[in-house]
């Protein structure tokens, strides 16, 4: 059975024809690992929902709207 999300971030390259630059916050991995007491533990990276990239959305200036076009209001671009 595949599971897939309801939503989806919108990828750079579709909607502005550019590559979005590895994410920041995971440098690319997609993922992130922090420790929980003595246990290293991995999820999903908040900045770039799991993509790996990441750029902020050209259109959303202050903050993302439900209403964007560009970004589906995520705010960021994939």
């Amino acid at each position: 059975m595949t599971v897939t999300a309801s939503w989806s971030i919108q990828e750079a390259r579709t909607t502005l024809g550019v590559d979005a630059p590895d994410c920041e916050e995971c440098y690319g991995e997609g993922r992130v690992f922090y420790c929980e007491g003595p246990y290293l533990r991995e999820r999903e990276c908040d900045a770039c929902f799991g993509h790996g990239t990441a750029m902020p959305c050209p259109s959303c200036q202050t903050s993302p709207t439900d209403d964007c076009e560009t970004c589906d209001g995520h705010g960021i671009l994939a």
